[in-house]
């Protein structure tokens, strides 16, 4: 896709939702949430492919449509006042889903997880990330020690502080 064809998606996409928000006055519309996710442009600039996405119950999804579908008319004439195009595209309104789909993936998700009260291990005060140890509770012997000393921003490669470092620099 060109550069110029992304800018008229673009353009489009944010004009057409300005418009279907303030203008249209179609009942149908506006029940539920509408919203406009993609616009596809033809490269010879003839025909748009308008990708909406609704909220709402699904027999208000064919009435929405039903809807943009019948205002296209007007919604391609206000374009035409607005932009600075030769010719604007044809609309055509396609449904698509994956708003819809995003929303019932969380809501899924939400039934799924399980709040930290009802969890078992929660409630016994242990934690199931923590590592095992091997004899009812002793250090393994991987966890004796701090494996980030090597790491302190305070010393320098000798081990030694920086700062007792710098203190012995001034005093040469």
């Amino acid at each position: 896709m060109s550069r110029r064809t992304e800018r008229v998606n673009e353009l489009l996409r944010t004009e057409l939702s300005k418009l279907i928000q303030r203008n249209v006055k179609d009942p149908r519309i506006a029940e539920g949430l509408t919203s406009i996710t993609e616009v596809q442009v033809a490269p010879d600039l003839r025909n748009a492919v308008v990708y909406i996405s609704h909220l709402g119950r699904p027999e208000e999804r064919d009435d929405v449509l039903a809807g943009l579908a019948r205002a296209s008319h007007f919604l391609q004439a206000e374009l035409r006042h607005r932009l600075a195009m030769r010719a604007v595209p044809g609309l055509h309104f396609r449904f698509d889903p994956s708003i819809e789909r995003g929303a019932r993936l969380a809501s899924l998700i939400n039934e799924v997880a399980v709040p930290p009260a009802a969890d078992p291990a929660a409630a016994s005060g242990t934690d199931p990330l923590a590592a095992p140890r091997n004899d009812g509770g002793a250090l393994d012997e991987r966890d004796e020690g701090d494996d980030f000393d090597e790491f302190d921003d305070d010393e320098g490669e000798d081990g030694e502080d920086d700062e007792d470092d710098e203190d012995d620099e001034d005093a040469d």
